[in-house]
């Protein structure tokens, strides 16, 4: 669904992840929920499957996931972090 860029390093230590932008040296610390949707947003094959697994996980409406997590993206897009995958569905 999404893929982090090249210029970011990533690391998941005891289940939280660190993220630095080695453009600018600046880094990242996830809280739990942050860590949580960081973690659907590189593996879930969809949004669908995203809110679905998160559900289970985070207590909320899926309509308050569905509008934090669409946030979070936008903010890992904005700042450079992460960038969208486009796969086309002929190409699986």
């Amino acid at each position: 669904m999404y893929q982090i860029n090249t210029f970011i390093k990533c690391s998941e230590l005891y289940d939280e992840y660190v993220i630095v932008d080695t453009r600018t040296g600046e880094y990242y610390e996830l809280n739990e929920i942050g860590n949580l949707f960081f973690r659907e947003i590189i593996s879930a094959k969809d949004e669908i499957s995203a809110i679905s697994t998160l559900q289970e996980k985070i207590e909320a409406s899926p309509e308050t996931l569905t509008v934090e997590y669409g946030r979070f993206i936008k903010k890992l897009v904005d700042d450079g972090i992460v960038n969208p995958n486009r796969v086309e569905a002929n190409d699986k």
